[in-house]
C-alpha cells in the first residue's frame, strides 16, 4: 500500500485521516506544520502527501512547491476549509496537486474512501 504523509494544524483531522488510511493498509507519518513536513519530506520518500492550505510557518501551497522538487513523483492533495476562497485551489492545481478538497469530509460520496488514494 501507499507510505503517506498527512500535513495539518488540526490534530483532529489528523487524527482522523490517519485512523481511516491505516485501516484501510496505508503507512501513515504526521505532520503538524510545514516546516515539519518539509524536513520529514528531505528525510523520507512517501507516494502521496495530504497537506491544508492554511499552516503555521511554511502555507500548504508553498509546502506543495517545495516537496514536488523534493519528489516530483508524489501525489498531491491540498485540503481547505475555506471553500469560498477559490485562489489557493488555482494556485494547488497550477502546481502540481493530484486533488483539492474542502474540509470537513463528507465519506459517503463517490471517490472518498481510502482505498480510492492515488499510486
Amino acid at each position: 500500500m501507499a507510505k503517506i504523509l498527512v500535513v495539518d494544524d488540526e490534530l483532529t483531522i489528523i487524527e482522523v485521516l490517519k485512523k481511516l488510511l491505516l485501516k484501510s493498509g496505508h503507512s501513515v507519518s504526521t505532520c503538524l506544520n510545514g516546516n515539519e513536513a518539509l524536513n520529514k519530506l528531505k528525510e523520507e520518500v512517501f507516494d502521496l502527501m495530504i497537506t491544508d492550505v492554511r499552516l503555521p510557518g511554511i502555507d500548504g501551497i508553498t509546502l506543495l512547491q517545495q516537496a514536488k522538487e523534493l519528489q516530483s513523483h508524489m501525489a498531491v492533495i491540498v485540503m481547505t476549509a475555506y471553500s469560498s476562497d477559490v485562489g489557493p485551489a488555482v494556485a494547488a492545481m497550477k502546481n502540481g496537486a493530484f486533488d483539492y478538497v474542502i474540509k470537513p469530509f463528507n465519506f459517503d460520496e463517490p471517490g472518498m474512501s481510502a482505498s480510492s488514494t492515488p499510486s
